[in-house]
């Protein structure tokens, strides 16, 4: 049982850590956007 509380556990602050990251990289971009600095990207080509 406790084994399986530690996973679940390192999971969950993965999962809370990818999402912090998440927000971040968001909140930069949408900084960025509002200030006019975001560039689109054209299509690579791959797959033409």
């Amino acid at each position: 049982m406790r084994l399986q509380t530690n996973y679940r556990i390192m999971a969950d602050n993965y999962l809370e850590r990818q999402y912090e990251i998440y927000e971040a990289r968001k909140a930069a971009w949408e900084k960025a956007k509002k200030q006019g600095k975001v560039r689109k990207t054209q299509n690579s080509g791959i797959g033409k």
